[in-house]
């Protein structure tokens, strides 16, 4: 996703929840800011990172599936999503332990969350 500060990296953490056009996931981004030390990666953790990142849990959205979309097929880099590589499955699941664990992730996401994996 594109940022005022270059690329971040977003994992989406659910399936789709909703109906339609209405269909909405839950994503996490990575930043430098040691936001959390308990949930951070490193490099070999997923290709794109480079070095220490955390979990930026605070900024973590619920987005639609139709805004991601658009943003995939973007014309303006500034607004375009790149696709990435999927994380592997233990990196996920130490990433939604840190959803549901950090005192940093709010608790709409965790709602959301755990409504979107029942």
């Amino acid at each position: 996703m594109p940022s005022e500060k270059g690329r971040h990296l977003h994992f989406v953490l659910t399936p789709p929840v909703g109906k339609g056009d209405s269909k909405e996931v839950l994503i996490v981004g990575i930043t430098s800011a040691e936001i959390d030390p308990e949930f951070a990666l490193d490099r070999g953790d997923h290709p794109f990172i480079k070095h220490k990142s955390y979990l930026n849990y605070p900024m973590a959205r619920i987005i639609s599936v139709k805004d991601i979309e658009k943003n995939l097929n973007a014309s303006e880099m500034d607004e375009r999503f790149l696709l990435r590589e999927t994380a592997d499955e233990l990196v996920i699941r130490y990433i939604v332990q840190g959803l549901l664990e950090s005192q940093h992730s709010l608790p709409v996401h965790r709602r959301f969350y755990e409504k979107a994996v029942k």
